[in-house]
């Protein structure tokens, strides 16, 4: 009975300590955006630096996501685009390394959604999906409210992205054209509207 009591309160005290940990990024994302330690490349993709050589792609936080009228797949194929098309830029422009490596976590999309912009798509390693438990409960938030309806991010859909800039650059031309197909299906989306008349 003891040890069961231990266990639960070490459990309410790691619980404790995820969801503080991500109330607190939601609180502190338009900081992190604004001293650059977030570079948003569209309005929800950004890179975050994980070491010297080593940049975290994302699609949106909690706090991104809130901001926007409506969530869905399209529109989050069109942020992706539009981010990478910009990423690209700045790699060919010198500002960021053509070896840079990137990498995301991605559930949102298909691997096979994936491959059609190039990327080589895996599966997570027993590091990555420990790191990808303690993102869990926001990820959840997220997708919950993408689809509109409470539910858990399916495990199996969970892939990982792992490139280097010049690889990217080599994909710039896919990314193109994906994002002016995207474009023409979301002429009238809100949040679309929004960003071109800011």
């Amino acid at each position: 009975m003891e040890l069961l009591k231990t266990v639960f309160i070490y459990f309410l005290y790691f619980a404790g300590l995820i969801v503080f940990y991500r109330a607190f990024r939601y609180i502190t994302t338009p900081v992190a955006k604004r001293v650059g330690f977030y570079t948003y490349f569209s309005r929800i993709f950004f890179i975050l630096p994980l070491g010297r050589n080593l940049r975290e792609m994302h699609i949106g936080t909690t706090w991104d996501f809130f901001r926007l009228k409506s969530v869905n797949q399209l529109k989050l194929l069109y942020f992706m685009s539009e981010g990478l098309i910009n990423l690209v830029g700045a790699i060919e422009k010198g500002e960021i390394s053509m070896n840079m490596r990137f990498t995301a976590t991605v559930y949102y999309f298909k691997a096979s959604t994936l491959e059609k912009f190039g990327f080589k798509v895996r599966k997570l390693n027993l590091k990555e999906k420990l790191m990808f438990m303690l993102n869990y409960p926001e990820l959840c938030l997220i997708y919950s409210v993408s689809t509109r309806k409470p539910q858990l991010i399916p495990l199996k859909n969970i892939n990982m992205i792992d490139c280097r800039g010049f690889e990217l650059v080599m994909n710039k031309q896919k990314f193109i054209e994906h994002f002016r197909k995207l474009k023409l299906k979301m002429a009238n989306d809100a949040d679309i509207k929004y960003i071109q008349a800011a």
